[in-house]
């Protein structure tokens, strides 16, 4: 057996949304037969990347690296523009709490974002600072998790 356990629900939203944040275009279940607690996290996130909006922009829509300022290299982020709305993809792989007080996203092409217009998949401590900036406080990197933003875009 290569794994000695099963992955935990959050886990599993990391492990997937890291996948498409690196390209891939879809989401594969967790082997089979499985726990009870995968087949409802893989149903969910079924759930969620056929609604949202979340194939338009993955799909049809180039995608973006988003560099993290804070959270310890621990954070993954990727980003894809449709107009003047944006989903961004992130994902917490550290397995230790970050020192940081705070992390932030710094938006591709120095856009900035000024309302959170959806949050299909979590959102927890997201917020939209007076700079224009997303950020979360760096605790959040306890742990892995994902979760996906979508933000409309300034003009500027």
């Amino acid at each position: 057996d290569f794994f000695t356990r099963d992955p935990t629900p959050n886990e599993i939203i990391a492990m997937l949304l890291l996948s498409v944040n690196h390209g891939a275009k879809g989401i594969v279940a967790w082997s089979f037969p499985t726990t009870r607690e995968i087949v409802d996290m893989t149903g969910f996130l079924t759930k969620v990347v056929q609604g949202h909006g979340f194939e338009e922009f993955v799909l049809g829509a180039r995608r973006e690296n988003v560099p993290v300022v804070g959270g310890e290299g621990m954070v993954d982020a990727a980003a894809w523009r449709r107009g003047k709305a944006m989903l961004i993809s992130v994902v917490s792989t550290g397995d230790r709490r970050s020192a940081s007080d705070l992390m932030y996203l710094d938006l591709p092409g120095g856009r900035h974002a000024v309302r959170f217009r959806n949050s299909p998949l979590g959102r927890v401590g997201w917020r939209l600072l007076p700079d224009k900036r997303l950020a979360c406080p760096g605790f959040w990197t306890d742990g892995m998790w994902g979760v996906l933003l979508e933000v409309d875009l300034s003009d500027d």
